[in-house]
């Protein structure tokens, strides 16, 4: 299990909340649900699934994998 206090500002991952799977991003010191959402979840509120990695320079961009 990959531990939420070992993520770093940029970095971007599958989690699952309440049976949903989402992209959380760490963003400006806050977890971010990417996507259409585009809001703050409480790290209490997901697990992280694994990480994803993204291109240099694309850290803070609020990732989105649509259908």
């Amino acid at each position: 299990m990959i531990d939420k206090n070992n993520i770093k500002e940029g970095q971007h991952f599958w989690a699952l909340s309440n049976g949903t799977l989402l992209i959380i991003g760490l963003l400006r010191g806050c977890f971010e649900v990417c996507g259409p959402w585009e809001c703050g979840i409480s790290p209490d509120d997901f697990e992280i699934v694994q990480m994803i990695d993204i291109p240099k320079g694309h850290e803070f961009t609020k990732l989105y994998y649509g259908r």
